[in-house]
């Protein structure tokens, strides 16, 4: 059969119903269960209680450079937002989820309430009085969220934010950052409240210079070692580049610079080098500055 209910505001976020089905004593049709009994949440949902807001970026960010991100409220009024800008690479190493602020707020709540069962009342036609009570109750939900943990580092993760803002009248807000000297792929990740209704959305998207570097340094160096440096150049931009490599080392290590020559970077095209290295009979710190310089654009990076 079906059983139809209307459905109200106060039953967010969800109800439970029970059912128990209980057979005649005397049938010999079928051996199942003289009673049974179950429980079972219905979920309930409001849209209105859930704003999906629109994130607009630009096509392309450049490092080091000024951007705007730009959120419209889908109801188009008064709200607040805070703006998360990540690493895409540091949120997979956690399988980091945009958090939903409506998960928490409207999350299950458990069956809170005692039920004395009937059980006793119909076994006891073959086996006798027997009483029993039974108690059914929930559990909360467990949230797991992995720490990273930072040791050395030579290059600083991209973590921006920026929160909580005020939209306008209309809902729309613009909001300035600074992107550092970073390349890869980030995550925009906006989440936001009015009273009784959360925001949650993002949008990924990728940072790139028209010229880029790429070079390897091992972490640990022994006097006298002699190790190869690779340094790759990479083309983000769709022109032709006229493209110069100077390298400056500051510390005990010496470089051969003889294959940095001028050359020229094909459209999305990739050019390695690889340079003999040795470390001096001293100990300290290395610093290397490479810097690649086109007609077009210049970008230097620091080991």
């Amino acid at each position: 059969g079906v059983i139809e209910f209307p459905v109200t505001n106060k039953m967010i976020p969800n109800i439970y119903t029970s059912i128990s089905v209980i057979q005649k004593h005397k049938q010999t049709k079928n051996d199942l269960p003289l009673r049974m009994y179950g429980i079972c949440p219905i979920m309930v949902k409001n849209p209105k209680n859930t704003d999906t807001p629109t994130i607009t970026i630009p096509k392309k960010i450049n490092p080091s450079e000024e951007f705007f991100v730009e959120i419209q409220s889908q109801y188009k009024d008064a709200s607040q937002f805070t703006i998360a800008i990540v690493d895409e690479g540091l949120l997979d190493i956690t399988d980091f989820k945009t958090p939903n602020p409506n998960s928490l707020f409207f999350a299950k709540k458990r069956l809170g309430i005692k039920t004395y069962d009937i059980y006793n009342q119909v076994i006891g036609i073959n086996k006798g009085d027997i009483y029993r009570t039974f108690s059914i109750g929930g559990g909360n939900a467990l949230l797991r969220r992995q720490n990273i943990t930072s040791k050395i580092q030579r290059f600083k993760p991209l973590a921006l934010f920026k929160g909580p803002l005020k939209t306008d009248a209309n809902g729309y807000l613009k909001v300035p950052f600074t992107m550092p000297e970073y390349e890869g792929s980030i995550r925009v990740m906006v989440v936001g409240t009015k009273k009784n209704r959360y925001a949650s959305n993002d949008i990924v998207t990728k940072v790139k210079a028209p010229i880029m570097i790429i070079s390897s340094l091992p972490r640990q160096l022994k006097t006298n070692d002699e190790f190869e440096l690779t340094l790759s150049i990479i083309s983000g931009d769709s022109s032709t580049q006229n493209i110069s490599v100077s390298l400056d080392t500051i510390g005990p290590v010496s470089i051969n610079k003889s294959k940095l020559k001028p050359f020229i970077l094909n459209p999305n095209e990739e050019k390695v080098f690889k340079l003999q290295a040795r470390v001096n009979n001293s100990v300290g710190t290395a610093n290397i500055s490479i810097t690649a310089k086109s007609d077009i654009y210049q970008n230097a990076k620091h080991i």
